[in-house]
């Protein structure tokens, strides 16, 4: 299968599509056109979006979220929690959905979506219950793997789906923040 199997794929799929992917699929086409002559200027100017992202993250979803997690069950959270719940909650997300894109019986995509569920609550539950504290470099550090693990077990419609779930809430949250960042000017 190669690169025009996928595109044809894509665009059979691309009517029962969500905006989400559509989007995905606009900003792909998009930055592959970039120029490389100004790669370096775009690497400054990413740093800087990536920058204003995860500082836009951190002060109105992370804290404030762990603040609620820390009222609800009246204990803190262990620090990187939340980032550990998104991440996990984006990859299992992308890949349950990649899983309901197959043809296959409606048991199979309950259990699917079951097992996928159980997996997450249990990480979630073992995370929240642990003496070793993940931090913002382990994120860090997952996301990118996460997201190529999510490359490799999916193919055609399914991996761009996959993706499309995987990327595009990390650019909702940069774009909101660089409009943020932009009226705060």
């Amino acid at each position: 299968m190669g690169l025009k199997a996928d595109i044809e794929e894509v665009t059979q799929h691309w009517n029962r599509s969500p905006w989400r992917v559509k989007t995905f699929y606009v900003i792909t086409l998009f930055l592959s056109t970039s120029s490389l002559a100004s790669l370096s200027e775009a690497v400054i100017k990413w740093k800087g979006f990536v920058l204003d992202a995860l500082m836009f993250y951190r002060q109105w979803i992370s804290n404030p979220t762990a603040e609620q997690l820390a009222r609800i069950f009246g204990r803190e959270m262990p620090p990187g929690f939340v980032d550990s719940a998104v991440l996990y909650g984006l990859f299992f997300g992308a890949i349950t959905r990649g899983l309901l894109l197959r043809n296959s019986s409606k048991m199979k995509h309950t259990a699917d979506v079951l097992f996928m569920a159980s997996i997450y609550v249990a990480m979630l539950y073992l995370i929240s219950h642990t003496k070793a504290e993940p931090n913002e470099t382990t994120v860090l550090v997952l996301y990118p793997l996460f997201v190529l693990m999510a490359y490799v077990s999916t193919k055609g419609a399914e991996r761009v789906l996959a993706m499309a779930y995987m990327v595009i809430p990390a650019l909702g949250v940069g774009i909101v923040a660089a409009i943020f960042t932009g009226l705060a000017k």
